[in-house]
């Protein structure tokens, strides 16, 4: 039987089943803060603090870096794109605050290369 994790994409073909479902599970709280935030529930500030919270964890960092590449495709001016920006944001000052990330800082695995596909460096931590 195919298992939930198994059909719905987290950035990486090769990510395991069991780091696939806490990606799902960091994908459901982040899609209902936004959500919250969209329909006029929660103020920005708001927004930020539970972004603050959600992204602490270094799985999440893992999972916005696996899903850079969707992230980079959406229009600027778009109320999506605009809590991406504060994510990375956040996970940029996170990420000068610890030495959490192994294999480089959150800005080098951005890295986008001439061809215009993300780079290995673009890969989520492993370890």
């Amino acid at each position: 039987m195919l298992e939930l994790a198994e059909t719905i994409y987290t950035g990486e073909d090769d990510v395991l089943p069991g780091k696939k479902r806490q990606f799902l599970f960091g994908r459901a709280m982040y899609n209902s803060i936004v959500l919250a935030w969209m329909s006029g529930a929660m103020a920005l500030e708001d927004l930020h603090g539970r972004m603050r919270v959600l992204m602490h964890q270094p799985v999440a960092w893992e999972y916005w870096a696996a899903t850079h590449p969707e992230r980079a495709s959406m229009p600027r001016d778009t109320d999506q794109a605009q809590v991406a920006r504060l994510v990375d944001e956040i996970v940029e000052i996170f990420d000068r605050k610890t030495n959490l990330m192994r294999g480089g800082s959150w800005a080098s695995r951005r890295r986008i290369d001439r061809k215009g596909a993300p780079s290995r460096a673009d890969t989520p931590c492993r370890g």
